[in-house]
């Protein structure tokens, strides 16, 4: 068995172009990339396993390490470390307007942190202070402006926060992707950064309703006449009015969509801003938080429509809901409606009125009516679970029962909260083709097309639509494209044309041949390239669109095929006048073609170029910038005897060249713009898809 090499681990690890690597912490330098699963994408190990592993295959050891909570016996394990921005000012070798990145772990506190980066510039730790700051979406901007305010009045007003608590964690902190650390040094003996007191935004007061009856209706929230109030009457010129993004805190965007549905659900949203919650938090009820994640996601509403900021990080409510729902601890990838369900069931649990839960028993339909089945069930519900998630958000979901003995039939109607409808699969694929009519002009131009095709349909079936909208009856020739542009394996009629919704695809129009000369006839791949010239004289080559094929009679010449690809191109030709007129003239277009040919490639007739070059690939090879090309003569030999003579290939590749100055109009060749022909537009699928 061939050893597999080394552990290098590089597929799984994240490799920023600028990281900051730290020769005394060497694990550090390494970090998983995002959204990786443990036993999908990676394993974690013990020492002795690794230990083993290392000795028979070597390779690179990512260490991470394990701590155990007081009262859980499992060990947790951070995986996955933060990747932080950093930046020093004033720079420490001259202007430096670069931002760094660095791995560390959550667990380490700020006193830890600080030294570690001191020690990666030969500072001492007393010599800097960390501050935490937005990323400005320009950053050389920023510097500038700092540093043209710092030689004017020596110190900087900095709008950021000074991580002062060196106790705490950098989990504490609340760092996101979206934040930097600025690391503040020493200059002349002292620091330079002044920090800026932020004024509290406007307070969601009751003063901001004149109307008596609306001021009742913020103490009775059950009476849901709440719903009633304005709420443009809190916002301001600043205020975002729910129009504002949401930090990722690592891989939190299925948070951040979950927690954005919900802000955009106003009735919800109403009751959150005009403090209807503050009086209906449950300290006492165990399944909840004692009221931190209400508080929380009120807080998280208010900065979301009051306030102005341009986007928040949600940091409160994901550590109110991580006390409840141990998966949504850390910072990896889970499923957004999961936490949507827990978000709204512990913000019921904060906010259930009922103190004490009373026991309940549910009876028997026995025949009842619905309706008083129904009332009787969410009687009982409701005396154990009241509070705003309940008034807007529950419905009931009926379940019907029939025994197959003696055909009872029991009906029950459940609470639900949210329906998981299931997305149904799109009847059609969407197919895309570059399409090569038989006879290519100004009118008739490589066209690519863009089809639906069904779950049953076949290959066969895909040609008939190709033939319906290019309306033609022509036989058509299928075929993928591989990488560098060559042509891959022709297409069989009974292939499931669904299969090809990733491939890319090229369509040929023939002439109909006769079965006995289809054993005789070649596919020849011609690549259609314009020519330039670098700087130095060199040329490079740029595909004019994809190969083409043409059909060619092995018994026939190779000047016979060098005539048929100047036949295809003919229309596409800008002539001299005295040629175009005896075109235009005579009744055999096809003796004035052939003579243009001779004028153009053997006669050069009056000092006529060539209008483009015909060469053939001399060496077998996949790729195409080391392919070597001859000129493909004029010859009488015929082009099966021209093919065994090329004993190095498998097929043959010609290539037409365009020079710089070419007189063939190349747009009707070019594909890659989207004609804009289609069959069947995509549907989208609808709530009422989903429910069917």
């Amino acid at each position: 068995v061939e050893h597999p090499g080394m552990i290098t681990n590089e597929d799984i690890l994240d490799n920023p172009e600028h990281l900051l690597r730290d020769p005394t912490e060497v694990y550090l330098d390494y970090n998983l990339k995002e959204n990786l699963l443990e036993e999908t994408h990676y394993f974690i190990v013990n020492q002795k396993v690794w230990d083993f592993l290392h000795a028979h295959y070597s390779g690179v050891e990512v260490m991470r390490y394990g701590e155990k909570k007081e009262g859980n016996e499992e060990c947790c394990i951070e995986a996955n470390l933060i990747k932080i921005n950093i930046h020093y000012f004033p720079s420490q070798e001259g202007e430096d307007t670069q931002m760094y990145q660095i791995f560390e772990s959550r667990h380490k506190t700020i006193a830890e942190f600080k030294e570690r980066l001191a020690r990666l510039q030969g500072l001492q730790k007393t010599s800097v202070r960390l501050w935490k700051s937005p990323i400005p979406s320009d950053f050389d901007t920023f510097y500038r402006n700092n540093l043209c305010e710092f030689r004017k009045h020596r110190h900087i007003r900095l709008n950021a926060t000074y991580l002062k608590k060196l106790s705490e964690t950098i989990n504490d902190v609340q760092l996101s992707l979206d934040d930097f650390i600025i690391v503040e040094c020493k200059c002349r003996g002292d620091f330079i950064f002044e920090e800026i007191e932020k004024q509290e935004g406007n307070e969601v007061l009751h003063d901001h309703i004149e109307d008596e009856e609306l001021k009742e209706a913020l103490t009775d929230a059950k009476s849901l006449r709440f719903l009633n109030l304005d709420i443009t009457s809190l916002f301001d010129s600043r205020s975002n009015e729910g129009k504002c993004g949401l930090s990722n805190l690592g891989n939190t965007c299925f948070m951040n969509s979950a927690l954005q549905c919900m802000s955009n659900t106003t009735e919800l949203t109403k009751y959150f801003l005009f403090g209807l919650h503050k009086n209906e938090i449950n300290y006492d009820n165990p399944l909840g938080t004692k009221g931190r994640l209400a508080t929380a996601y009120a807080k998280l509403m208010k900065e979301l429509w009051v306030k102005g900021d341009g986007r928040v990080a949600p940091w409160d409510v994901k550590k109110a809901i991580g006390t409840v729902a141990y998966q949504f601890q850390g910072f990896a990838q889970q499923d957004s409606f999961e936490l949507f369900n827990y978000v709204t069931d512990t913000l019921h649990e904060d906010l259930n009125r009922v103190i004490e839960k009373p026991y309940t028993e549910f009876k028997d339909s026995d025949g009842r009516p619905d309706s008083e089945v129904s009332a009787d069930h969410w009687k009982a519900f409701t005396d154990r679970n009241q509070s705003v998630i309940v008034d807007l958000m529950y419905g009931q979901l009926k379940s019907r029962l029939i025994c197959d003995v003696c055909k009872n039939i029991s009906n029950t109607f459940d609470p639900y909260l949210a329906l998981s409808l299931p997305i149904p699969k799109n009847k059609f694929s969407r197919i895309s083709i570059t399409y090569f009519p038989e006879a290519v002009s100004t009118q008739n131009p490589v066209q690519k097309l863009k089809l639906n095709v069904g779950i049953k349909d076949s290959v066969e079936d895909l040609k008939a639509k190709i033939k319906a909208l290019v309306k033609t009856e022509n036989p058509i020739l299928l075929y993928t494209l591989r990488r560098k542009d060559l042509i891959g394996e022709r297409i069989d009629d009974d292939v499931l044309a669904t299969k090809l919704e990733d491939e890319r695809l090229t369509a040929y129009e023939y002439t109909p041949i006769d079965r006995e000369e289809k054993s005789k006839t070649s596919c020849v791949q011609v690549h259609f390239v314009s020519e330039s010239r670098s700087m130095f004289g060199s040329s490079n080559y740029t595909d004019v669109c994809a190969p083409k094929i043409f059909l060619h009679h092995v018994d026939k010449t190779c000047t016979d095929l060098k005539l048929a690809i100047f036949k295809y191109l003919f229309p596409l030709i800008t002539l001299p006048e005295q040629y175009q007129e005896a075109y235009e003239k005579k009744e055999d277009k096809e003796k004035v073609i052939r003579d243009i040919y001779e004028a153009f490639y053997n006669k050069s007739q009056h000092g006529i170029s060539k209008i483009f070059t015909i060469e053939y690939e001399s060496q077998k090879t996949h790729y195409y910038s080391s392919r070597k090309f001859k000129e493909f003569k004029d010859s009488e030999e015929t082009f099966g005897e021209f093919v065994e003579n090329l004993v190095s290939i498998d097929n043959v590749y010609l290539r037409i060249c365009f020079p710089r100055a070419t007189k063939v109009d190349l747009d009707p060749l070019e594909d890659s713009k989207y004609s804009g022909h289609s069959i069947g537009e995509s549907a989208a699928i609808s709530i009422d898809d989903c429910i069917e």
